[in-house]
């Protein structure tokens, strides 16, 4: 199923008038707004032109064209508030995606968060925290057309003890559930649980290291004879290390095992280095590399990924920054070689942004991307590019 809905007529853009009112509701909501700084408020506006919006391959097209221009207003409110040494968080968002050409895509979205980070005595800190969101699927994982709305809840607590900043223990554990809205993707509705043990400790000289065990257990809602509910468990170790005042190194090396309801399992290495340069004060570089699972919920088959990006960031004035990223990533889908459904990708994505705040309450950025993905089924090839303007303003 491909491209869903009828042409729209030619005559005034639906975003004009939700430009115009966005605009005028941050006028009017200035007027009224709390002076309090834990109170944060924002509205924005986004208009993006994607020349690929399905990802289809080359040579494959959708009934109403590949390209398409999204408008799309988002509001925000966030307060946050400490009593008596404890922290508590909340924050809210609202989108409505405008497809121009595609309309049948359009919906009304959110994301919902709360956290209280507490402090018992000198030495404990737990920990709650509460997200809740509702968007559409990326169409790098679902078929052209098909409108899969997912919703996700997550849970989270922890408690350390220690000294911040020096020695630490701890304890957290996570409940996470997705929930996919098309019935063609319903299969990979889940529910994730999890644990993990971690110590640190750092030294007076900012250096520092972790030592954390996880385990997740995954279990699939509507099972198929392909699926198969697993555990995985990590263990990894992480060092970090100021290497000068200019130049900060880490490290992380470890193992991690899928434990299948079959009772057979696969094993691999997990890890990563990363290297943060600033020669001056405008100008900051980072050079990464990273191997680990890749989050469950988007493809039937367990998967892992190696990416390795270079970024910079430079600030020729202090109200204009400009930022670029490249990254590799090379993903298998399935965890043996000996799997007919085996699938591995290559996807490298480029991005620049540009951005400008003329004062404090207002910015902008344009951004461009540049994406292509490489795959051993060819179905899912695909070349992209992304240009947008973002215009945001916060009281």
């Amino acid at each position: 199923m491909k491209g869903r809905g009828a042409v729209r007529t030619v005559g005034q853009p639906r975003w004009a008038g939700m430009l115009g009112m966005v605009l005028l509701g941050s006028i009017s909501t200035q007027a009224s707004a709390a002076s309090d700084d834990n109170l944060i408020m924002d509205v924005s506006v986004g208009i993006q032109h994607e020349d690929n919006l399905f990802r289809l391959p080359d040579g494959e097209d959708a009934p109403k064209g590949r390209a398409d221009t999204i408008v799309i207003p988002r509001a925000r409110l966030g307060y946050q508030q400490e009593f008596s040494r404890q922290t508590f968080r909340v924050d809210a968002s609202a989108f409505s995606p405008r497809y121009q050409q595609h309309d049948t895509l359009d919906y009304h979205g959110y994301s919902l968060s709360a956290a209280w980070l507490g402090q018992l005595g000198r030495r404990w800190q737990p920990q709650l925290g509460y997200q809740k969101s509702y968007e559409l699927s990326s169409y790098e994982d679902v078929e052209s057309g098909i409108m899969d709305m997912l919703r996700r809840q997550h849970v989270n607590g922890g408690l350390s003890y220690g000294r911040q900043g020096r020695a630490r223990v701890g304890i957290d554990g996570w409940l996470d559930q997705k929930r996919h809205g098309s019935s063609t993707y319903s299969q990979l509705d889940l529910d994730e649980t999890g644990v993990g043990v971690q110590g640190h400790f750092a030294s007076r000289r900012g250096a520092g290291a972790t030592l954390r065990f996880e385990s997740h257990w995954i279990e699939y809602q509507e099972p198929l004879i392909s699926t198969l509910d697993y555990r995985l468990d990590k263990l990894r170790l992480r060092l970090n290390w100021p290497i000068s005042a200019k130049m900060e190194a880490s490290a992380d090396a470890g193992y991690m095992r899928w434990t299948f309801d079959d009772d057979s399992n696969q094993s691999s290495w997990l890890g990563g280095a990363a290297l943060r340069w600033r020669p001056t004060d405008k100008l900051a570089l980072g050079l990464n590399y990273n191997k680990d699972s890749r989050e469950p919920g988007y493809n039937l088959r367990v998967a892992y990924s190696e990416k390795a990006g270079f970024d910079a960031s430079w600030q020729p004035f202090e109200k204009w920054r400009l930022h670029g990223t490249a990254t590799r990533e090379w993903s298998q889908f399935g965890l043996s070689d000996t799997t007919a459904t085996i699938r591995k990708d290559v996807t490298y994505v480029y991005r620049t942004e540009l951005e400008w705040s003329p004062f404090d309450k207002f910015s902008s950025q344009l951004y461009w991307t540049l994406g292509n993905r490489n795959s051993s089924q060819a179905s899912t090839e695909f070349d992209y590019q992304t240009i947008g303007l973002l215009l945001k303003y916060s009281y």
